[in-house]
């Protein structure tokens, strides 16, 4: 897939792969009042929603899973848990149900074991029979509210929802394009893994869309901006306590996914977006995967060039240790302006890469941070810090004792925020980078036939995701 296209920022270049996945840079201009355009239904039409999802088969096959996982639905969840979107639990309710991994009698049982169903057959039915925090989302019901992203297979807008009267995120792509590029089971894994996530630091999936010409995604709307935006907007960058905050998030974040046997593979700050409290949270899932224990190892060569971990390209496999790898180029990235291993092209990159992180911060430079990166960037992927020694000594790391750090206050959502992006109105937005120009590539001819693949796409009941009614 394409990748986005990178704004001006301080560093030298960045080369990215052309296998990204991600629409582009978002476009800056705050949006205070409701615009009276609506989302064109035209093309959404009257289609009813798909009663049954691709097949237990299929979904084994390109997940990659064990079989009898293959027999569970797509739509599973790990918790239970959502925000009550009635008015009355704004001054009850915490931002969100996340709990420490290490605290005692913490629900998630499936975090600690590390596998997405840990617990019983029978625990997982009564998930699924006794919901009821799902909403039946309704395209008709979402009115336009500002264009986001533009990109190569289509755009992200910010709609207002009526059902629940907060503004949430519309991607929309093309199915002809991802037909051609022979994309189908990367868009439906990428909605799997969002329908299997709740994280208040991961970007949330309300529901799923199939029209005629396009797919479309609703998730919630991280309007604070994103975070390479906002650093080079307010002028962040070096400063310490802001790139504890945020890589703490991303800890968090990465934690999750992994205990759920999900590598995300696209780590960095345009990926990187803000609450309006100003938590970060991880967005676009394109490029996510499930690796199940029983797999083994994976061997797509993907990512952004300046991120990639050096066993990606070597093509002798990697698992979950390539994200953090990405943590520690993101740290140095937000400290010091610019990636360790900037260059003219992205050969380039991947050749310094290969040489190691020593050749940029040599073992003499004691300071915390700097030796966070060379834990998290050693090239043998068995000695980064959270594989060699697990997260909590990701955690206990001087960089974030030094200081006391307050996990625990982070997972409640109740740990001040270093940067607020002060958005007042409910439909108002943060910096977002330009808006790209899609460019006139089209598609060729795809007959029906060839696009039957997402006649079983669409899901429209999904979770409340109500950023806009949680506590502070």
């Amino acid at each position: 897939m394409e990748a986005k296209d990178e704004c001006q920022v301080p560093r030298c270049m960045r080369a990215v792969s052309s296998c990204s996945t991600s629409l582009t840079q978002p476009h800056s201009s705050a949006c205070s009042s409701r615009q009276a355009s609506q989302l064109d239904t035209k093309e959404y039409g009257s289609r009813s929603r798909s009663t049954s999802s691709f097949s237990d088969q299929a979904r084994g096959q390109f997940l990659d899973e064990p079989s009898w996982c293959s027999k569970l639905s797509e739509r599973d969840s790990d918790t239970t848990h959502f925000t009550d979107p009635s008015p009355r639990a704004e001054s009850k309710q915490v931002p969100w149900q996340a709990v420490p991994h290490e605290q005692k009698g913490a629900p998630d049982s499936s975090a600690r074991t590390g596998c997405v169903f840990a617990g019983t057959f029978f625990e997982w039915f009564c998930k699924r029979l006794w919901r009821s925090d799902l909403l039946e989302y309704n395209f008709a019901a979402l009115d336009k509210v500002a264009d986001l992203g533009q990109g190569t297979f289509g755009k992200v807008t910010l709609v207002w929802c009526s059902q629940t009267a907060q503004c949430l995120a519309l991607k929309a792509v093309s199915k002809a394009m991802l037909t051609q590029r022979k994309l189908q089971n990367a868009t439906r894994q990428e909605k799997t893994i969002m329908r299997r996530m709740d994280s208040p630091f991961l970007v949330r999936l309300a529901a799923t869309f199939n029209g005629d010409h396009h797919l479309y995604i609703l998730m919630e709307a991280a309007r604070g901006g994103d975070l390479h935006e906002v650093y080079g907007k307010e002028k962040l960058w070096g400063l310490q306590g802001h790139a504890r905050f945020y890589s703490a998030c991303m800890v968090s974040a990465l934690e999750y996914m992994h205990s759920r046997c999900i590598i995300y593979r696209d780590l960095k700050m345009e990926n990187v977006v803000l609450s309006h409290k100003g938590y970060a949270k991880l967005c676009d899932f394109g490029l996510a995967r499930f690796l199940w224990p029983s797999i083994g190892s994976a061997y797509t060569i993907c990512g952004t060039s300046e991120y990639k971990a050096p066993e990606i390209n070597t093509r002798t496999g990697y698992r979950s240790a390539v994200d953090w790898w990405a943590l520690g180029i993101l740290l140095y990235e937000l400290v010091m302006g610019n990636t360790p291993f900037s260059a003219e092209s992205a050969e380039e990159v991947e050749t310094r890469a290969t040489l190691g992180i020593g050749e940029i911060i040599p073992e003499a430079d004691a300071r915390p941070w700097c030796n966070l990166v060379r834990e998290l960037c050693q090239l043998e992927p068995s000695d980064r810090l959270p594989v060699r020694h697990g997260i909590d000594a990701l955690r206990q790391h001087d960089w974030f004792q030094d200081v006391t750090f307050d996990w625990d206050s982070l997972h409640r959502g109740c740990l001040m925020v270093p940067y607020d992006p002060q958005l007042g109105d409910v439909r108002a937005i943060g910096h977002f980078g330009p808006k790209k120009d899609a460019g006139t590539e089209e598609p060729g001819f795809v007959c029906e036939t060839e696009m039957a693949w997402a006649e079983d796409y669409e899901d429209t009941a999904g979770p409340y995701v109500m950023e806009e009614l949680s506590s502070s």
